[in-house]
């Protein structure tokens, strides 16, 4: 896991062990891109990090929804289903590893 994803994943843990006690319904999504279309722009640690923190999530409490190299359509699906699911929740928690871009201040994932 790179470094700077190990300090995310250290301080999302370190709040979410603290606010835990607190929360009844704690949904999490995790999507780790590792694989796309060309093959030059694959990345080998996005499916492993989103592996990691999906297990200690999970560990957690917290009831998680794991994907990896999604296309765009599923992508959108899945969080879709996501945003659903976290209407009623106490904690709701998004993590996407893979590449992004952003175009004339718009930020996308890809």
């Amino acid at each position: 896991m790179a470094f700077s994803v190990r300090v995310s994943v250290i301080l999302i843990l370190c709040y979410t062990s603290m606010t835990c006690a607190f929360a009844e319904k704690r949904v999490a999504l995790v999507i780790g891109n590792s694989d796309y279309a060309d093959p030059r722009l694959n990345l080998e640690n996005p499916k492993n990090d989103a592996a990691d923190l999906a297990a200690a999530l999970h560990e957690l409490g917290f009831d998680v929804t794991e994907r990896a190299n999604l296309k765009a359509a599923a992508f959108d699906n899945t969080v879709a289903e996501f945003a659903d699911k976290a209407k009623d929740a106490d904690i709701a928690l998004f993590f996407y590893a893979g590449h992004g871009l952003q175009v004339y201040g718009r930020s996308f994932l890809m």
